[in-house]
């Protein structure tokens, strides 16, 4: 028997309108962002097929699945999973108390992540704490704007572009404190990896990221586009040191209690089994998951 899984970020959503005309048993679609700025009307026309043509929609945040109703899915076809992370490849290595003077943020340089809110609060930032240092990884875009605005502020020597990397769980072990100042989010791995690292995390309140970062308990929220906010909220833990450790010991324990890989995992099994057993198709040993 066949399930087909469909992503919104994997392909231009034709996947299951072919796996139903294929007679596929299960058909099931994925929701991972909220914004569709960047996609052509043919692009959306497509992507409204698929969702039709799924048996269920999997979100991958309360706010995602919101996004999906207000888009027309019909409630019954959404199921949330949320994200998973393997915490045991990010394990913790910040030191109780560890000074705060490495600032990092892994994401897709483009306009919905903030970057720009980013260095102009960098700008604030090093005006009181000159020895602050800001890794930002990722490609896109936006790469060379970005950096012509980080050489027009005289920022380079502290604001570090990597690029795309390999190496993101020890970037994030020598780090200090995870910034995301994103517009829009669904469920970003950034900031659960960050959480497993056992980082606090200073995230934008939009979508689904409060739903990952409690304000005071595990991070920080600010408002999106208030670079002087998202400073405020970075140099006042840069100046609490103990605070900032208790903040990533919290982001750390939920993210092992809340968001394991293994948990995921386990929401999918039993989507695909409980659907594939709603159309009578299911046995123990026979099923195939054709994946794209």
């Amino acid at each position: 028997m066949v399930v087909a899984l469909w992503s919104l970020k994997g392909g231009s959503g034709t996947t299951t309108a072919a796996a139903a005309l294929a007679g596929v048993d299960v058909r099931i679609g994925n929701r991972r962002e909220l914004v569709t700025g960047d996609k052509s009307r043919a692009q959306l026309a497509c992507q409204r097929l698929a969702y039709a043509t799924a048996h269920a929609v999997v979100a991958n945040s309360t706010a995602a699945a919101a996004q999906l109703r207000r888009e027309g899915v019909p409630a019954a076809k959404i199921r949330t999973i949320f994200n998973g992370v393997d915490c045991a490849a990010f394990a913790p290595a910040r030191q109780p108390g560890r000074a705060v003077r490495r600032v990092v943020t892994v994401a897709n340089l483009r306009p919905e992540k903030g970057h720009d809110t980013l260095i102009s609060a960098a700008a604030l930032v090093i005006g009181q704490r000159p020895d602050t240092e800001f890794l930002v990884v990722g490609g896109g875009p936006l790469d060379a704007s970005l950096k012509r605005e980080v050489e027009l502020r005289g920022l380079g020597a502290q604001v570090q572009f990597l690029g795309e990397r390999s190496d993101v769980p020890a970037l994030l072990a020598s780090s200090d404190l995870f910034v995301l100042p994103s517009r829009s989010e669904a469920s970003p791995n950034g900031v659960l990896e960050a959480m497993a690292t056992g980082l606090p995390v200073v995230a934008s309140r939009v979508g689904g990221l409060p739903e990952l970062i409690e304000s005071g308990v595990n991070g920080l929220l600010v408002e999106p586009d208030r670079p002087a906010e998202l400073a405020a909220a970075m140099l006042d833990l840069i100046g609490r040191p103990q605070v900032a450790a208790a903040l990533g010991l919290a982001a750390r324990e939920k993210a092992e209690q809340q968001y394991s890989f293994d948990r995921m995992v386990s929401g999918f099994e039993h989507l695909y089994l409980s659907e594939l057993g709603r159309r009578a198709v299911a046995s123990e040993h026979d099923h195939e998951l054709a994946a794209s």
